[in-house]
């Protein structure tokens, strides 16, 4: 069972970051996008937090995993964390590490500072002020621990580094999950926070990355401040962006940016030690988000629940053994897709009866059926859903939305999503019928 083949696994996890976002982590790009698989269309099936991170430990969609909101009753304690990566993973003899952010009610009774998910050997984990960078309240393998003045990022790489030193010379192989914070928005304040924006919407960033973004500071693309959403009457009655607002918006990308930097660091510094140990090579790396975030797109100044593709469509890379380094897949993949890659990988074995929704990613590389669709599901606070849709193998993607809206989009000819097509039903029956009938199949299967 402890076989030195079986590769180590390390994911890393980031929080509420945008697939452009990606661009300018310059270590991420020459560690892991150059030399692994970059997957183009990946989704986020449920574009918040406690959803998404429950389907990324189990392989299933968020109707599945019963966590579907960040507030109880539908978040961490709707989740069975008896059968997940740890406890697999942990019966295939890895040893087995969770640094970072856990998952939304994870400070609330029956859980917080003593308890410790099944399947996990090491466990770092803030169980209050989770989004605080310099003063956290952490679950240290069940002994309530406070740090302070550590920033959160530099705190979880150390753990991490911490984790990997001590068992990379055990012929146990290991996985790690390291679930950074960054770039979602948290405390101290700065002196630079939009002031009209809400409280969380910004990063605290370290002194010595302030400023160091350099990059655009307004979205590149089409969407940002859209000029006309009458075709997305879902949207309401939304005055453009202001030029205060867009301000406000500048402010936040930088500091989101700065942010992603400290992050890059840290990956790198994790990489340079596995390599320094001589596992580089015998290690699958993966790299994703749980979500994305709106910044002005279509009007939205801020957020992530939503279909639209600055909140849904997430980076993913993976790097390791069987994965082509330098090259892209452009078919559809999602979050939920992490754990069956990871269980492919270590030969792990799911519990008995666990239903997987995802694919191992190299089966998805190698199929030649054409692909599949991904369902997006966003949860309406009440235990139903506010919006339900699907995006096809073909890039169509399909909205309802409650209240009787539906959207359609032409994904390559329009990747922004400025021309909903479901307002010209006329010229797209037979297509609204087919992705009505997928998404029927989606949500009941």
């Amino acid at each position: 069972m402890d076989s030195p083949e079986r590769p180590h696994v390390v994911v890393f996890v980031l929080d509420d970051m945008r697939y452009d976002d990606m661009a300018w982590m310059p270590h991420v790009q020459a560690l892991l996008v150059d030399r692994g698989v970059l997957f183009t269309s990946n989704y986020s099936s449920h574009p918040l937090c406690a959803p998404a991170r429950a389907s990324l430990l189990t392989g299933q969609y968020p109707h599945h995993t019963g966590v579907i909101e960040n507030a109880p009753p539908h978040n961490i304690e709707a989740f069975d964390d008896t059968s997940t990566l740890g406890t697999w993973l942990a019966v295939a003899g890895y040893a087995t590490g969770f640094v970072g952010k856990y998952m939304n009610g994870y400070e609330r009774p029956p859980f917080g500072a003593t308890y410790v998910p099944p399947g996990w050997e090491a466990w770092r984990v803030p169980y209050t002020d989770v989004y605080n960078y310099l003063d956290q309240q952490l679950s240290i393998d069940g002994r309530p621990t406070n740090k302070t003045g550590i920033y959160s990022t530099t705190l979880y790489g150390n753990y991490a580094a911490a984790f990997l030193t001590e068992r990379l010379e055990n012929p146990r192989p290991l996985y790690l999950q390291i679930n950074f914070v960054a770039p979602h928005g948290g405390p101290p304040k700065d002196p630079s926070d939009p002031p009209q924006l809400p409280r969380l919407a910004t990063p605290h960033v370290q002194p010595k990355y302030r400023g160091t973004y350099t990059g655009p500071t307004l979205p590149q693309n089409p969407a940002y401040n859209e000029s006309v959403i009458a075709d997305k009457p879902a949207l309401g009655d939304r005055p453009p962006i202001s030029s205060t607002v867009a301000g406000h918006i500048r402010r936040s990308m930088q500091q989101r940016r700065d942010s992603l930097l400290a992050v890059d660091d840290q990956i790198r510094r994790l990489i340079d030690l596995i390599e320094a140990h001589g596992h580089g090579d015998n290690t699958l790396f993966v790299f994703v988000s749980d979500n994305g975030y709106l910044q002005g797109e279509h009007r939205l100044t801020h957020g992530k629940r939503s279909h639209y593709q600055p909140a849904s469509h997430v980076p993913l890379v993976v790097r390791g053994p069987g994965f082509q380094p330098g090259t892209a897949c452009h078919r559809l993949t999602g979050v939920h897709d992490v754990a069956p890659t990871v269980v492919a990988a270590t030969e792990a074995t799911p519990r008995q009866g666990h239903r997987i929704d995802g694919r191992p990613l190299r089966d998805v590389i190698a199929a030649d059926d054409g692909g599949r669709a991904i369902l997006l599901e966003i949860g309406d606070g009440r235990g139903g859903y506010v919006i339900r849709g699907v995006v096809s193998a073909e890039q169509w993607k399909y909205i309802e939305i409650a209240g009787g809206y539906t959207e359609l989009y032409n994904l390559v000819e329009d990747p922004h999503e400025l021309v909903n097509r479901a307002r010209r039903p006329a010229n797209y029956p037979r297509k609204r019928a087919e992705l009505t009938a997928l998404l029927a199949q989606l949500t009941t299967s």
